[in-house]
């Protein structure tokens, strides 16, 4: 049976709900910006590296880059790669190709996600933080292809649905636009720059 309180003019519940009073802080002590750099744009894609940083209101704390096997990725997993993603690889500027592709510490994806876990872990620990916020741009690309691929190899990322935070509902709710970057990127310059992003946003929002 359809609760009545919920149909229009149904009026109150019949148990009162109780009342959330959330402290002075609304935010972790740190968050994360991750990005990561693909050969496609499918939920399968394979993936060649990873970029997180972490970062408070005030700025940056410190980042990483985690170069991984695309290779292993493709021939063991059937992970995708796109022939008009490639093309647009190709039209980048060369220094930014190569920041991404011709890393020589590539690992596979498991261990990729045991650094990036261990990264959270460690920032969440010196700042006795239990919450986890991961900022990216829009839950459909960097969250999609990273649940997939460790589903592939069976990884407990560590991130859960919960965690993801779109970086674009700032920049909507703000008005934000952040400068074009100049000079080569990865995924590591790419999630600092998003950080900032974040913190600018959150700055003009005044949300702490």
């Amino acid at each position: 049976m359809f609760p009545q309180h919920l149909a229009p003019g149904g009026g109150q519940p019949p148990i009162p709900f109780p009342v959330l009073k959330f402290g002075k802080r609304r935010l972790p002590k740190v968050m994360f910006s991750l990005d990561i750099e693909t050969l496609s744009t499918a939920k399968f894609a394979a993936v060649p590296s990873i970029g997180i940083a972490a970062f408070d209101t005030n700025g940056v704390l410190g980042s990483k880059h985690i170069e991984v096997d695309y290779d292993e990725q493709i021939k063991e997993a059937g992970r995708h790669v796109d022939p008009a993603t490639l093309r647009w690889w190709m039209q980048q500027d060369e220094k930014v190709r190569n920041a991404t592709f011709l890393g020589g510490n590539r690992v596979l994806p498991d261990v990729a996600f045991a650094v990036m876990d261990a990264f959270i872990t460690d920032f969440k620990a010196r700042f006795q933080e239990e919450r986890t916020i991961v900022w990216v741009k829009g839950p459909h690309f960097d969250a999609a292809i990273l649940e997939t691929l460790a589903e592939d190899y069976e990884v407990e990322m560590g991130i859960t649905y919960r965690d993801w935070v779109d970086v674009r509902t700032i920049s909507l709710l703000s008005g934000y636009r952040p400068p074009a970057f100049e000079g080569a990127h990865n995924a590591e310059i790419d999630a600092i720059e998003q950080a900032k992003e974040v913190i600018e946003g959150l700055r003009i929002l005044e949300v702490q």
